[in-house]
């Protein structure tokens, strides 16, 4: 059992890393365009004022979220792909069961984060949605055999 299951929260959990690092670089760089691009700002100050209002710290407080993210997925998912219903029915029903108890949890978990912006919870889910969607329906193909 456990080597059907931590594998996968450990592979959700650098997912959720990685997917977070790519959205913070794209972030970035869209706001970059879109100040010096669009508004015709200077890349000066779009740095500068970058620079004064976002800190290293914040990268590590989204890194640390999104590794929260992915285990609460990964654990979730895990669970739920375990204890399907039979037949191909019962193991849609459960991705459907994953996302949402996933969704319901991660908001609870920003609402009790100040910080947290509720777009950033509601992308987050969305995004996280196909990860667990894949990874019930692997622990489900492999726990009905």
């Amino acid at each position: 059992m456990q080597r059907l299951i931590v594998p996968r929260v450990l592979a959700a959990m650098f997912v959720a890393l990685m997917l977070n690092g790519l959205v913070s670089v794209v972030g970035v760089l869209g706001g970059y365009f879109f100040n010096v691009f669009l508004q015709h700002g200077t890349p000066g100050a779009y740095l500068s004022s970058f620079s004064a209002l976002a800190q290293l710290p914040d990268l590590y407080i989204g890194e640390i979220k999104a590794l929260i993210f992915g285990f609460i997925a990964g654990v979730i998912a895990a669970h739920r792909g375990l204890n399907p219903k039979p037949g191909p029915k019962g193991v849609g029903d459960a991705v459907n069961q994953s996302v949402v108890i996933a969704f319901a949890l991660l908001f609870v978990k920003g609402h009790y984060h100040v910080n947290q912006a509720t777009a950033e919870v509601v992308l987050a889910a969305l995004v996280g949605g196909a990860m667990i969607g894949t990874l019930v329906s692997g622990v489900a193909a492999r726990s009905v055999r």
